[in-house]
């Protein structure tokens, strides 16, 4: 599919798949990232059978404005997503969109013009999808896992060809995997899992945040409890899927900040009693964030 592809008239909104379980603070700073798009979109839900009941609520309001929900009876994220949107296009997106993204529920897309961009170099470079790098340089140093991340993005950029002189303007992007943090994929291409595929991230000023980067264990909104609480045992990205001990640890330190109702030990391994985080400075004053 090239540019000149394209159909004449309104261009069709392009279908974004949003990931969700459990979450809707984070749910809504993405869908309101999406909604503000120059591209015109259309917000689809892929629920993985949540039981948080305001999440559920949300859910039940946004399908009664005409969004559509995938109401899985399975926490299946990737098989779920996989499904949903196989159907979906089969019923609904052949004759309009060339193109649909999907994406988790914790993304903030950090300028307007990030899916218009997404598009044209999906279209230029002919790759398996496109979507941002993630922002590090404003990580607080609270989040525990601050300079393996940074030290991940600078691995990328090391790594990678990183091209420029793209259409109308410069766009900085390299070549590197995505998993379901936020992509833009061709409609002819089955759905799959991109981590094993080569993809593209687009670079400031086309980049988006990854909002549980931002989380502060010591403030903790009540979706936050709610969803740590339920997903104990699957959270990886608070660090490397390899550092199952810092993991851990952390898990720990967090649940130390949570109601009494949960109890996840791993033998030999507990949080730091009074020193925050493992690798951060412990609580931070301004906990406003």
């Amino acid at each position: 599919m090239s540019t000149e592809d394209e159909p004449v008239g309104p261009t069709p909104p392009i279908p974004v798949f949003i990931i969700t379980f459990q979450r809707l603070s984070s749910l809504k700073e993405t869908v309101k990232s999406i909604e503000n798009q120059s591209y015109p979109t259309q917000v689809i839900f892929i629920d993985n059978n949540s039981t948080y009941k305001p999440l559920l609520e949300y859910l039940k309001k946004r399908e009664n404005k005409g969004n559509y929900v995938f109401w899985n009876k399975t926490n299946d994220p990737f098989g779920n997503t996989k499904k949903c949107i196989k159907k979906y296009v089969k019923k609904e997106l052949l004759l309009t969109s060339h193109y649909f993204c999907v994406t988790d529920p914790d993304i903030r897309l950090l300028h307007s013009d990030c899916l218009k961009v997404y598009i044209q170099i999906l279209n230029k470079e002919k790759v398996f999808c496109v979507g941002p790098a993630l922002r590090t340089f404003d990580i607080p140093d609270y989040y525990p896992l601050r300079d393996v991340v940074q030290k991940q993005r600078d691995h990328m950029l090391q790594n990678v060809k990183i091209k420029h002189d793209f259409i109308t303007e410069d766009v900085t992007y390299c070549f590197w995997r995505i998993d379901t943090t936020f992509a833009v994929y061709n409609i002819n291409i089955p759905y799959r899992r991109a981590c094993d595929h080569v993809g593209i991230r687009v670079l400031d000023p086309y980049e988006a945040q990854h909002l549980d980067w931002y989380l502060n264990a010591y403030n903790l909104s009540d979706d936050q409890r709610y969803y740590i609480e339920k997903s104990l045992n699957h959270i990886t990205h608070w660090c490397g899927n390899n550092d199952q001990r810092t993991r851990k640890s952390i898990l720990n330190d967090i649940e130390k900040n949570l109601p009494g109702t949960i109890h996840y030990r791993s033998k030999g391994i507990s949080g730091e009693n009074g020193k925050g985080l493992p690798g951060s400075k412990g609580p931070p004053k301004n906990t406003n964030k």
